[in-house]
């Protein structure tokens, strides 16, 4: 891990890339996620954080260093949240900025499952909510398309994509709202004054006299209308009205307001390669099993039954070069058992079994061994 971030980090540094050499790179993010690991782990997940950040920190960039979902970074690192919402997110220390790493605009899709939406109001809900009290970052994940690259696929049972809907219409006016903000939201934290049982103004102002407020409406049924500085403003449900100059509205996260796209979809035809990877030096021979059974159980007028236990995530079986059948699991239960009648004949029988992983897991702390045991009856 050193040797690699290492050299990620002199590439860019080559290229100019970090803040500090005048680039685009704002923040630097060594780790992602790894809270839960290293909770797991005690003490030496911890020392792993510690060691990690000082690494990173040493390498210079010239750019804060961020961990994501990681509650005890250690100085200087800050820690970042990943989630849907992130109003409620604080950093370890006060003096650390509030960062957003990862505003979750969809979810994944199983395979066979639903596809996901999240609406692109809640998504603006979301991140004027947390703009309104105080948060500093926030970054799309994703923005549009997907995450993977080529064929491949993350995580056992998950699709090679995200909702590929973009999003940045309805968000370019919501970021547009907040633009307008920046001068009264950087000079000061928010003052909340409550405007009913659900409703609330959050007041952002300057010695030099420019305010912006948020005018928010938390019920997820019903809308309302306030009334703040003397002036009415109706609020749908569960949205949020920007005011950059406290009086008149530039945006309400709930509007309903939709661009459409003119990008059309090409299709190129790509020559691809199959990497069959191997494991252990495992040769393909060593993959063959060979028995002798007294095939007593043919005698008997029926067609005997082939059961395979499998700890995932699909199976394929075919019996004497014929395809015989198939099981899978679920991403919530990835391992199953494979039941069928086969067709055996007198004399040599070939059964083969095709084990197929859909998707690596993205992080795990144990081997997987996919056939647990095979038996015909």
């Amino acid at each position: 891990m050193l040797g690699f971030t290492q050299k990620i980090v002199q590439m860019m540094k080559a290229e100019k890339l970090f803040a500090s050499q005048v680039g685009p790179i704002i923040l630097s993010q060594i780790e992602n996620e790894y809270g839960p690991e290293s909770k797991a782990l005690g003490a030496a997940g911890h020392a792993y954080i510690n060691w990690a950040a000082k690494m990173a920190v040493e390498l210079n960039t010239g750019v804060p260093w961020v961990m994501c979902k990681e509650d005890d970074a250690p100085d200087p690192m800050i820690n970042a949240c990943n989630g849907f919402y992130c109003d409620a997110f604080s950093p370890n220390k006060p003096y650390k900025p509030t960062l957003w790493t990862e505003a979750w605009s969809g979810w994944f899709t199983e395979f066979g499952g639903t596809i996901h939406q999240r609406p692109v109001q809640d998504l603006a809900f979301a991140v004027a909510r947390f703009m309104q009290k105080g948060g500093s970052y926030i970054n799309y994940y994703m923005y549009h398309g997907g995450t993977n690259f080529g064929r491949t696929a993350g995580g056992p049972f998950i699709t090679t994509s995200l909702n590929r809907e973009p999003k940045y219409s309805h968000l370019m006016e919501l970021h547009r709202a907040i633009k307008l903000c920046e001068h009264a939201l950087v000079s000061s934290d928010p003052t909340v004054t409550s405007l009913g049982t659900y409703h609330q103004a959050h007041v952002f102002s300057s010695g030099e006299g420019s305010c912006a407020a948020f005018l928010s409406n938390y019920h997820m049924k019903s809308a309302a209308r306030v009334t703040f500085n003397n002036r009415h403003y109706d609020l749908p449900r569960w949205s949020i009205s920007i005011l950059p100059d406290c009086k008149h509205v530039a945006f309400n996260t709930a509007s309903g307001k939709v661009r459409q796209s003119q990008l059309q979809d090409t299709w190129i035809r790509l020559m691809l390669r199959e990497i069959i990877v191997t494991t252990c030096g495992i040769q393909p021979g060593e993959a063959l099993h060979s028995k002798t059974l007294e095939e007593s159980f043919l005698r008997g007028g029926q067609k005997p039954s082939l059961n395979v236990d499998s700890a995932g995530h699909a199976l394929h079986v075919f019996i004497n070069g014929e395809f015989s059948g198939s099981a899978y699991g679920t991403r919530e239960d990835r391992g199953f058992t494979y039941t069928g009648p086969v067709n055996l004949h007198a004399g040599t029988n070939r059964i083969a079994l095709l084990s197929v992983a859909v998707g690596l897991p993205v992080s795990c702390s144990t081997l997987l061994i996919w056939i647990q045991m095979l038996a015909i009856t």
